[in-house]
């Protein structure tokens, strides 16, 4: 039950070995309590104790496990797109390969798949997704395809092909077993993952209801499990009211974005705490409040992309201009969009694209250039 105990006294007594298995065990505890500060530290402890036990194929396991867990709590504590939990898994797959464990390749494609979407590196995200399918059929396991379908959908949700990717997540969803919430693969839930996704895939597909069902279920699952979950739903939900019901909605997402806040602020989840800022910045404007907002918006999208996360940052810079927009401000706006349609055209991020021609459209109405607004 005090596996960091352990460790430290192990560490005291010389017992390198025992020490490095009780700090796997505490950050693994750690990771299952959405602790993820506390188990990149108990991670860390048990890598640096690794270099007092002499090389070979016990070390080199242990290092692997280690390797692992460390990549899905920085995933949480720096973000997705950050350089260590990219560092992590590489290291992770070499030792994978090196030592022949094919049995461990799955978490560390995922942990690869989330690293690679994040910096908006799409294709090679779709082809580490086709790997990951190609895994689960190798291994006829049910779980790791309901898991492959899920993370391919993603790929194919952020490339625009949106009707594959609703195939995909119906697929994930309808081989889900609650059993599979132990395997804790990323900071996310798989289902949570799934839910949310889709609700904003039938949402672009013009399936309203359904949509909202599915964002529902979203949340309820999170609320479920632990912190990082519903941080991540709520994230989700934000966007979709955005798109769903506009600036009628802003009273209600106020509410959200603050609980967001709340949650990041606590367990400090930077790519989290950074949407929040952007949506309580958009609700503040929708509310007539665009000299607070604008900051916060601005301060989001900074505090978004020193994660190093392109994924998203064109549908960002579309809240963006829309809120410069409700701020009076259209050109300021105009030129927020023309930065995202350059990064639509060099990451092929395409799912929000409609939504980029739409608010241009309205802007330039705004300042009576007709022709080009139709």
């Amino acid at each position: 039950t005090q596996p960091e105990l352990l460790a430290r006294h192990c560490t005291e007594a010389g017992l390198a070995e025992k020490a490095v298995g009780y700090c796997l065990k505490a950050g693994q505890q750690a990771i299952a309590r959405s602790a993820m500060t506390e188990a990149v530290a108990q991670l860390r402890k048990g890598l640096d104790l690794l270099s007092s036990i002499p090389d070979g194929t016990a070390r080199q396991e242990r290092e692997l496990d280690l390797q692992i867990a460390l990549g899905h709590a920085f995933l949480a504590t720096r973000g997705y797109a950050a350089p260590e939990p990219g560092e992590a898994y590489a290291r992770a797959r070499a030792l994978c390969e090196q030592l022949d464990r094919p049995a461990q390749l799955g978490p560390v494609l995922v942990g690869q798949f989330t690293f690679r979407i994040v910096r908006s590196e799409l294709e090679e995200a779709e082809r580490l997704g086709e790997e990951m399918r190609r895994f689960a059929d190798a291994r006829n396991d049910v779980m790791w395809k309901c898991f492959s379908a899920n993370y391919s959908g993603n790929a194919c949700h952020y490339l625009g092909k949106l009707t594959l990717a609703r195939a995909y997540y119906e697929d994930a969803l309808s081989s889900w077993n609650s059993t599979y919430r132990a395997v804790v693969l990323s900071p996310e839930n798989v289902y949570v993952s799934a839910l949310a996704h889709l609700s904003r895939t039938l949402l672009i597909l013009g399936h309203v209801d359904q949509a909202r069902l599915r964002r529902d279920e979203a949340l309820t699952e999170a609320r479920r499990v632990f912190a990082y979950n519903l941080a991540y739903a709520l994230g989700f939900a934000l966007d979709f009211d955005r798109i769903a019901d506009g600036v009628k909605s802003a009273p209600t997402m106020l509410r959200s974005a603050d609980e967001l806040l709340a949650i990041t602020s606590e367990h400090g989840f930077p790519l989290w705490f950074a949407m929040g800022n952007l949506m309580r910045g958009w609700c503040l404007a929708a509310l007539g409040r665009a000299a607070e907002g604008i900051p916060l918006v601005l301060q989001g999208v900074s505090s978004w992309r020193a994660t190093g996360a392109n994924l998203a940052v064109p549908t960002i810079l579309v809240t963006v201009a829309e809120t410069y927009g409700m701020a009076g401000q259209p050109k300021a706006g105009l030129q927020a969009l023309a930065e995202a349609a350059e990064l639509v055209e060099t990451t092929q991020e395409r799912w929000a694209e409609a939504e980029m021609h739409r608010l241009r459209g309205t802007l330039l109405q705004s300042i009576g250039e007709l022709p080009t607004a139709e």
